[in-house]
């Protein structure tokens, strides 16, 4: 559609402008090309900021009437596509893995993080889960790794729970007093 759009090749005009190659074409004005948008990362971008209000703003309409239909029982993270999704919720679903790669968890009670697979380090990485993890430690919190009242971390048991590496990983990661509800940022 774009290449007929902008070189006229159609069914009665099958001549048109030959410009130049879409890379080219596409290189920013300032640098000598024409600007056009890499209309596919465009609407990925859209979609993808979409994805991000369904995760930070729960009471928006939008949100509370994708939530209903898509994903009442969880957050949009840990959503489905589902059997027979909408076209427009499938393509906000497939977007996940790129929101999901572009933020982190900012530490507030820590209730609502958990320690295993979630991005909250200061570094932007997350804690694996270990292989020989008993069953009742996989849904533990952030909140069970520190020190609630004194916003510090519990050094013994994330020694106990994790490797020498992520222990480091996890005690450079500050817990600021100004913060007091968890959010992804």
């Amino acid at each position: 559609m774009l290449n007929s759009f902008w070189w006229g090749h159609n069914r009665q005009n099958a001549k048109g402008i030959n410009w130049m190659s879409w890379k080219r074409l596409s290189i920013p004005k300032k640098d000598g090309g024409l600007g056009f948008k890499n209309l596919r990362a465009f609407n990925n971008a859209m979609l993808g900021k979409q994805a991000w209000k369904f995760m930070t703003e729960p009471d928006n309409m939008v949100t509370r009437l994708f939530k209903a239909r898509y994903f009442p029982k969880c957050d949009f993270m840990d959503s489905r596509c589902g059997h027979n999704p909408s076209y427009v919720w499938r393509s906000i679903w497939e977007t996940k893995n790129i929101v999901k790669a572009g933020y982190k968890w900012s530490i507030g009670t820590g209730h609502h993080i958990p320690v295993w697979n979630q991005t909250w380090l200061t570094d932007g990485s997350s804690v694996e889960t270990p292989e020989w993890l008993p069953e009742e430690l996989k849904n533990i919190t952030v909140a069970d790794v520190m020190h609630a009242p004194l916003r510090v971390w519990n050094v013994g048991v994330i020694r106990n729970l994790v490797s020498v590496e992520d222990t480091t990983l996890i005690l450079q990661t500050p817990l600021f007093e100004s913060v007091h509800n968890d959010r992804r940022i």
